[in-house]
């Protein structure tokens, strides 16, 4: 290791400590299910692929059949367990960040005792679902970064965004009739609503690398985000997707939002992080948000392509955190008790990745005849009849075989899961996890968890190594599941004309059966 190996979490945080949270640190096996209900959590024989113009992939080994263990934090020189006794229990090795002195507007975090900024906890009064000493519902709503971040798509939004909705405990309905609850929820097909779409999500990877510096990389107090710019012609192309059932064809991504944990469970089963990826409607339908729940490969393999994502996070920790050091050494920031040593901030310090084996788009370029382009570029864009590519490569939101490994999901009426809670989000919750490895879990709570900003201030609002919004109730949502016995994947219609959907018989070839 290039880091140093002292690195007691004690002399970087003067918070307490605070026992793991068993229902995100071990998560419950999956639950038997009849097909109907299966949760779909082995990649599906007719993997997604790029619709129409991108190579096809092979799917990745076949996902173990019930959850990853919790995961083992391996940067156990970075962050020693102290031995434990009998009488203290193993300190956290993320502690959660005390409240600031003088809290800017707007703050919040995930503490459910705190009652002036913390999302509350549930009700003890069974005949209603609402959470006590809910701060989050008191918070000014102009006062909050998404509010400043969605009032640029305001006009596409019903909703008030001046309104804070965290404290509803009504659903919200918009003028198409569509009940909003606020999320996240339990997920689970309910039977109450059928599946109304006749395709797959068809997904197109745009014209952008993850390290164009249009493309930007934030790290928030509570995620980190992947923000496209906006199309401002024809080219270049942002990802894109047709969502099925009454939406724009090829609408844009606007950001990705990544989790720890997960916020949605699906059929009872709890997961170590979600990828979330947010839509805008043009035409006044708000925002689809593609929820890709994320697990440990059973092999401990990395992910590739979100390794490459990663990477470019891992450049803004440090960024941030070197420009901290250089305040301190320059007098510039006063180093008091409550904050920590120029020592153990070079300690956070990510060291450089490794360089890519060949091309860092293996598997999205061919680079044997060094096209390196999209393959849009090479077949046309469906949509519009011709792509002329306008960069020298990509990055694949949706890649295939390492992040949309299934073409079916379940989906409700939800909202945005953070202050102000706007209900403006349609969830489509992918039935298939993507996988990842130990180290990049670990790299994502050093992401979130450690983070410094320029001005040296410790800017993550986690609790309990968790940055999920407690789960909303869900009585009475209309949450449908779409199988194969809905559709197939284009690529299998493509390969079989006049066949659209699969035989009951044939439900276990595609899903996951008990």
């Amino acid at each position: 290791s290039t880091t140093p190996s002292s690195f007691p979490t004690s002399a970087l945080f003067l918070s307490p400590s605070f026992p793991p949270s068993a229902a995100h640190s071990s998560p419950p096996s999956r639950a038997s299910a009849s097909p109907t209900v299966a949760s779909s959590t082995t990649p599906s024989s007719f993997p997604t692929a790029a619709p129409f113009s991108s190579p096809s992939f092979p799917p990745s080994a076949a996902h173990s059949s019930s959850p990853s263990a919790a995961p083992v934090l391996e940067e156990s020189a970075l962050f020693p367990t102290q031995t434990p006794t009998t009488s203290a229990p193993t300190p956290d090795q993320f502690p959660p960040n005390p409240v600031p002195l003088n809290p800017r507007l707007g703050y919040f975090n995930y503490d459910p005792t705190d009652e002036n900024y913390g999302p509350g906890f549930r009700s003890s009064n069974k005949d209603k679902y609402s959470f006590e000493n809910n701060g989050w519902a008191t918070i000014n709503a102009k006062d909050t970064d998404e509010y400043k971040y969605w009032r640029e798509f305001d006009k596409y939004l019903e909703p008030n965004l001046e309104r804070n909705y965290c404290g509803d405990t009504d659903v919200w309905t918009d003028s198409r009739g569509f009940s909003h609850f606020q999320s996240p929820i339990h997920v689970r097909a309910t039977g109450n609503k059928k599946c109304l779409e006749f395709h797959e999500i068809r997904d197109r990877a745009g014209d952008w690398r993850m390290d164009d510096v249009e493309v930007k990389k934030e790290i928030h107090s509570n995620k980190i985000r992947v923000v496209y710019p906006r199309r401002t012609g024809e080219e270049p192309d942002p990802p894109n997707a047709d969502i099925p059932s009454g939406w724009q064809k090829q609408m844009d991504v606007i950001h990705i939002d990544i989790k720890i944990p997960a916020e949605h469970t699906l059929n009872g089963t709890e997961f170590p992080g979600e990828y979330q990826v947010y839509i805008i409607s043009t035409a006044g339908r708000g925002a689809v948000a593609v929820s890709i729940l994320m697990d440990l490969h059973p092999d401990d393999e990395d992910n590739p392509t979100f390794g490459i994502a990663l990477n470019e996070f891992k450049k803004e920790f440090n960024k941030d955190i070197t420009a901290c050091i250089e305040k301190m050494r320059g007098g510039g920031r006063k180093l008091t008790d409550s904050q920590v040593s120029i020592e153990n901030l070079e300690k956070l310090i990510f060291p450089p990745p490794p360089p890519p084996s060949g091309s860092i788009f293996t598997d999205l370029v061919n680079t044997e005849t060094d096209l390196g382009v999209h393959p849009d570029c090479l077949t046309g864009n469906i949509a519009d009849g011709g792509d002329p590519c306008t960069s020298p490569g990509f990055w694949d939101p949706w890649h295939p075989r390492d992040i949309l490994r299934t073409d079916w999901f379940y989906g409700y009426d939800g909202s945005t899961t953070e202050p102000p809670c706007y209900p403006i989000a349609t969830f489509r919750i992918m039935d298939t996890p993507m996988l990842i490895s130990r180290s990049q879990l670990t790299d994502l709570k050093k992401l979130i968890f450690f983070h410094f900003s320029p001005e040296c201030e410790a800017t993550s609002v986690h609790f309990d190594q968790s940055v999920a919004r407690p789960i909303q109730q869900s009585v009475g949502a209309k949450i449908h599941r779409c199988t194969c016995l809905n559709f197939l994947s284009d690529k299998e219609r493509n390969e079989n004309p006049g066949r659209e959907t699969c035989e009951v018989e044939e439900f276990c070839n595609y899903h996951e059966c008990s």
